[in-house]
């Protein structure tokens, strides 16, 4: 987690103002952001106004797309790893 706890976006407030509002941002006359929340798991990066909207910035893709990676490298692993043990195991029986 030693280099995702860094990642962070430059500057919150402003992140969250521009994905919402976009350019037409006036900083004045916009509801007040209250919060912004980082989390790894799930992944989501949310901001909070003051009249109850929020707004995950993170596409809703990303967590079902890192379980289908994470599910088939383990697969993947345990897969190798049986295929070197029964290799292991053919060498000893030959040998």
């Amino acid at each position: 987690m030693g280099v995702l706890s860094t990642a962070q976006p430059e500057d919150p407030w402003i992140e969250c103002l521009w994905e919402r509002f976009g350019e037409r941002a006036e900083l004045s006359s916009e509801p007040a952001l209250t919060d912004h929340e980082l989390s790894f798991l799930p992944v989501s990066y949310r901001c909070s106004w003051e009249d109850g909207h929020t707004l995950d910035m993170v596409p809703g893709f990303v967590n079902p797309g890192a379980l289908v990676f994470a599910v088939a490298t383990v697969l993947a692993s345990a897969t190798a790893a049986a295929r070197g043990t029964a290799r292991l195991l053919g060498a000893r029986a030959r040998g």
